[in-house]
């Protein structure tokens, strides 16, 4: 059975940090961070967001399709979202789903942090 899903948000001079934890799977932890990623990154309009992944348990391809729509959506406007601290399961499921990791994602919160001038990825 899926825990729930918790986003806790907080601004890090000018990052819009998303604290991620719990199951990112199919049904309402899914619309949980599709709507939250909506809300910042379009209604909102966030130009730099983080998402630290380090408390997320599990992640299902439903939790992976939201999270490279986000990405999309975040490019498409210009914005930066960036993925920090993926547990090596979940780096895993990426893999498995033969996703290319070509994302914005950097070991630490910190890193990531320093790293929205630099368009490069790991």
């Amino acid at each position: 059975m899926a825990r729930s899903l918790s986003l806790t948000r907080r601004t890090v001079g000018d990052v819009l940090v998303l604290d991620v934890s719990g199951d990112l799977v199919a049904g309402k932890q899914a619309d949980l961070m599709r709507a939250e990623m909506k809300k910042a990154l379009l209604d909102e309009k966030a130009v730099k967001m983080l998402l630290n992944l380090s408390q997320l348990k599990r992640i299902d391809s439903i939790g992976l399709a939201v999270l490279v729509s986000a990405i999309i959506t975040a490019g498409n406007r210009g914005a930066q979202l960036k993925l920090c601290e993926l547990r090596p399961s979940i780096i895993e499921v990426i893999k498995a789903a033969r996703i290319p990791m070509v994302w914005p994602v950097r070991p630490t919160e910190a890193r990531a942090l320093a790293s929205f001038d630099d368009a490069t990825c790991i």
